[in-house]
């Protein structure tokens, strides 16, 4: 079971994993979309049944997503709730089969062309994508109005059992300035991790971060790894600064070689380290990189722009032990709280 957010705004305006686009049985779509076909150069969808998806590559806009669901919302002028929960559901496979897409950007589909209400394509969807989305996944639903982004704020959906997908059971509403109900669904969504790495001994390096890529799934995070997120035919640039400006944190696993290269700038991992550098600069969130050197001497293994920063030391000889405790609580932003404060003695009242 996954997570699904409604984010005020226009899905074209920030990156996913995987971007979910209405169309209509005879392979039509709507003049927003059309537009930003014909902006980025993109394949029109082919015809298909009402309630389907049709999964591809993405080319022609890679720096919004690596692939695109065609979700055939919309017959003639009309769409049904069934068909949108089974696209729902068809979204949510999607997130447990190879590249394992986990976040994904939806607009309401099939309120607009379709004349569903707001609230029922909300619940709909949801009810369908929870129902088969793997545990890591979140769904975001875009909504550019500001007047249906308040009411959808303000409805409360009491989500119907996965294996009965009847009409959802709503709550009262909520106060106006409930802002928690921004999140339509569930547990909180694992923490995403990218893990930045070279592999100058391969045979070496990447047993070493597979692991620690399974260490940190293990234990509650969302670690995204190129072994097991990128697929051949994705543009590789591309994947890497969509990774980063998705991820929660970025591990930055520093040997050696990773410093050689970062400083000058050689190789493939050039571009990710503009990417980050670029990133620190914009964002001005410097606890979204964690530096964990990798190396007997950290000196020797610390890019020059991570220099200034707290960094965590794993030596390549051990158990590792508490690196990997002090890299989790890290990753998890869990401090030590400081006492609190007590009463003035009473010589200084």
């Amino acid at each position: 079971m996954g997570s699904v957010r409604l984010v005020h705004g226009d899905m074209f305006s920030r990156p996913c994993d995987l971007i979910v686009l209405p169309c209509s049985t005879s392979g039509t779509t709507t003049r927003f979309v059309g537009e930003r076909l014909r902006v980025h150069n993109i394949a029109r969808p082919a015809p298909g049944l009402l309630g389907t998806v049709q999964i591809a590559r993405f080319d022609g806009a890679e720096q919004l997503a690596q692939q695109v669901a065609w979700a055939v919302s919309v017959k003639g002028t009309r769409s049904n709730l069934p068909a949108i929960e089974r696209i729902g559901r068809a979204l949510g496979q999607a997130t447990t089969a190879a590249p394992y897409p986990q976040k994904l950007s939806a607009p309401l589909l099939g309120s607009g062309s379709g004349r569903l209400p707001a609230e029922d394509v909300l619940d709909r969807l949801t009810a369908g994508f929870l129902a088969t989305a793997s545990r890591e996944a979140t769904l975001h639903v875009f909504v550019p109005a500001p007047e249906t982004y308040e009411d959808l704020v303000r409805h409360r959906d009491g989500l119907p059992a996965a294996d009965q997908p009847s009409p959802a059971v709503r709550a009262a509403l909520p106060p106006a300035g409930d802002r928690s109900a921004t999140r339509v669904h569930t547990a909180a969504a694992p923490a995403r991790v990218f893990i930045s790495y070279t592999a100058d001994r391969p045979e070496i390096v990447r047993p070493w971060v597979r692991e620690l890529g399974r260490f940190l799934r293990g234990n509650g995070v969302n670690a995204r790894l190129d072994l097991w997120h990128l697929m051949a035919g994705m543009n590789l640039q591309q994947w890497m600064q969509n990774e980063i400006e998705q991820a929660d944190r970025v591990v930055l696993v520093c040997t050696e070689a990773y410093a050689r290269r970062a400083d000058d700038l050689d190789g493939g991992l050039a571009y990710e380290i503009k990417q980050i550098q670029q990133d620190i600069g914009a964002r001005n969130d410097q606890l979204k990189y964690l530096p964990l050197v990798w190396a007997t001497d950290p000196s020797k293994a610390l890019p020059i722009f991570l220099r200034p920063y707290l960094f965590i030391h794993w030596p390549p000889t051990g158990d590792g032990s508490a690196a990997r405790t002090q890299l989790l609580e890290a990753i998890l932003r869990g401090q030590e709280e400081a006492p609190p404060i007590g009463e003035l003695p009473s010589a200084y009242v």
